[in-house]
């Protein structure tokens, strides 16, 4: 179950935070973000298991246009009954003058223990049980 999502620079969204209750219905005007929400989560899934690169989920056009930031983040985190608590945050970086998407930062974590994250082309992989320092890593092309 979706607990919290938080969306900055995403569309008409800037600093956006929303704690859904189990049942939430969303209503509003045109223009007010109701559609960005299943955007933002739709160009989530098409990233982790569609296949598409970033620049397609991402296009540079999904920023907020009166916002010269070049970087996009989107936070999720979520719980089944009686599961671990998953957090998950992403980070995509615009660079217009290169015509570039990447991802400048991902990180997977669960009941606070990090599983996986990904920053600076590299890649470190925690595992299952807690750990301080990640049980590998390697080099990753961020797009």
């Amino acid at each position: 179950m979706l607990k919290r999502l938080h969306l900055d620079n995403f569309r008409c969204l800037t600093n956006f935070e929303i704690r859904p209750a189990p049942i939430s219905v969303l209503v509003g005007p045109n223009g007010v973000g109701k559609t960005a929400l299943f955007d933002a989560l739709l160009a989530l899934q098409e990233l982790t298991t569609a296949g598409t690169t970033v620049d397609q989920s991402f296009h540079p056009l999904s920023r907020t246009r009166w916002d010269a930031r070049n970087v996009q983040r989107l936070e999720l985190d979520a719980q089944e009954p009686g599961g671990p608590f998953f957090q998950y945050a992403l980070n995509i970086c615009h660079e217009p003058s290169r015509r570039k998407v990447f991802i400048e930062r991902e990180r997977l974590a669960a009941d606070g223990n990090v599983l996986y994250e990904q920053t600076a082309g590299e890649v470190r992989l925690f595992g299952d049980e807690p750990s301080p320092a990640p049980r590998t890593s390697f080099p990753f092309d961020s797009r």
